[in-house]
């Protein structure tokens, strides 16, 4: 992502919906009537699913070209956490990450790949 290729965003989220049901059910009990902030939200999915049992969500997203889906779906992403609005205070940060993305940093070899997922709930 993140160049001039064609983007689709519907694809994107068939591609990873099973992965999104796993993660939705897995933190289920801390998102039920939380506020949600999903950093690197890519086309969506996972806010999509949140919708329907948070209290509120929204999305940091940099691929511009995923915005138009963005508001044909009715979601709040913002290019970044600058330009979130004040008055979206949120109750817990959704970051899911491969370290692979992190390669360049750390020089994790390829056979050590992993994936982690982060919520942080505030209390």
């Amino acid at each position: 992502m993140h160049d001039n290729t064609p983007c689709d965003a519907e694809l994107m989220q068939k591609q990873r919906s099973e992965d999104t049901k796993q993660r939705i059910s897995q933190f289920k009990s801390y998102l039920t009537g939380k506020k949600l902030l999903d950093f690197g939200c890519g086309a969506g999915g996972f806010l999509l699913e949140a919708k329907n049992i948070t209290a509120q969500v929204a999305g940091i997203e940099p691929e511009l070209r995923l915005y138009p889906y963005f508001n044909e779906k009715d979601l709040d992403v913002y290019t970044d956490i600058n330009v979130i609005p004040n008055s979206f205070v949120s109750d817990i940060w959704k970051i899911f990450i491969t370290l692979e993305l992190l390669n360049a940093y750390n020089e994790i070899s390829e056979k050590n790949k992993m994936c982690y997922s982060i919520i942080v709930v505030f209390r």
